[in-house]
């Protein structure tokens, strides 16, 4: 059997820290990215754990550095048959981002790096993305249940509005939509959009909120999703039991 190959982004801590061992336990060669490595002790730890290749520097807001990453990739690699658009932030006072108190720099880069960052990642290594045996290449972009326009109600939304946030989860699902109906004998590939659950890391912590799933709950049923991901399921929004939920 032939090795399969994902990268992954956002991989110092949190959930991109553990999709890269779920993703290793599931028989992936996996290639992992952050801003900075040299600042990721437990990246740095994990790596060595699972005698993994050393992490790539790769900050997904910067065009260069994506290029200069897809290059390593493509000469090494050749292809990669998943992609994990996992990178991504919030307010630095999310989630009480109420509308009449928005910051027009914070929402701009956070569209930034959520939205237009992903867009132009995805844009970049879509070439290269294709299934060892001929079949569809994967991407799973790690979403947001608060990107949900139809869910974000009274009852569901509290005093927590996290609004540049929820935007930028609500275009990211456009997003997702726009890639997959892109569909052609040159760039077969499929695309899911993902709902992590409300997990213990610093952005699903923050102000004292209390989560209700650990890390290591969830990802390993994330990397699962590559084996949902086909045709019929191309351009769905999902939590990560496969649940399929209302853009």
């Amino acid at each position: 059997m032939s090795v399969k190959h994902v990268l992954i982004t956002g991989c110092s801590r949190g959930i991109g820290l553990g999709l890269v061992k779920s993703f290793h336990d599931k028989g992936f060669k996996v290639i992992a990215t952050c801003r900075n490595p040299g600042q990721a002790p437990a990246l740095q730890e994990l790596i060595k754990e699972l005698n993994l290749e050393p992490p790539i520097a790769l900050d997904v807001s910067n065009d260069e550095g994506i290029q200069s990453v897809f290059t390593q990739v493509k000469e090494k690699y050749k292809s990669i048959e998943v992609l994990v658009n996992n990178a991504g932030i919030s307010t630095s006072n999310h989630p009480d981002d109420p509308p009449g108190q928005l910051d027009r720099k914070e929402m701009d880069k956070v569209l930034s790096v959520n939205v237009s960052s992903v867009g132009m990642l995805t844009q970049s290594f879509l070439p290269i993305i294709r299934g060892s045996d001929g079949s569809p290449g994967k991407v799973i972009y790690i979403s947001s249940l608060l990107g949900s326009i139809q869910l974000n109600t009274p009852k569901e939304t509290n005093f927590y509005m996290s609004t540049s946030y929820r935007c930028s989860k609500a275009a990211l699902n456009q997003l997702v939509k726009c890639f997959s109906l892109v569909q052609d004998q040159e760039n077969m590939v499929h695309h899911l959009a993902v709902h992590p659950g409300h997990v213990q890391t610093d952005m699903g912590g923050s102000r004292g909120r209390k989560a209700p799933l650990q890390v290591e709950d969830v990802t390993p049923k994330i990397a699962s999703l590559v084996d949902y991901l086909n045709q019929e399921t191309n351009g769905q929004f999902v939590d990560y039991e496969s649940k399929i939920l209302p853009y």
